[in-house]
């Protein structure tokens, strides 16, 4: 029997999948829409702290969404910005 994550998928399984996406509300109504997956938490402007850019202290502009089929996440994020 193959040994589980915390999350209960098989260790090696995938359990996420990220998309990066220009549109996040649009892109989480095409995904219900045609797919059926949601309903989705969408995170606009999400504080990331503490982050570094080639080892170098960055601010970073972060917005994604997700949502679970079954035991895998799918997530889409929104291009990201960082000032350095």
């Amino acid at each position: 029997m193959p040994r589980e994550s915390r999350f209960g998928v098989p260790i090696g399984a995938v359990m996420q999948v990220a998309h990066l996406v220009d549109d996040l509300e649009k892109a989480a109504h095409v995904w219900t829409q045609t797919l059926g997956v949601g309903p989705w938490t969408i995170l606009e402007h999400f504080p990331a702290t503490n982050m570094r850019y080639y080892g170098e202290p960055t601010a970073c502009d972060l917005s994604l969404a997700m949502c679970y089929s079954g035991d895998r996440k799918s997530a889409c994020r929104e291009r990201v910005f960082l000032t350095v």
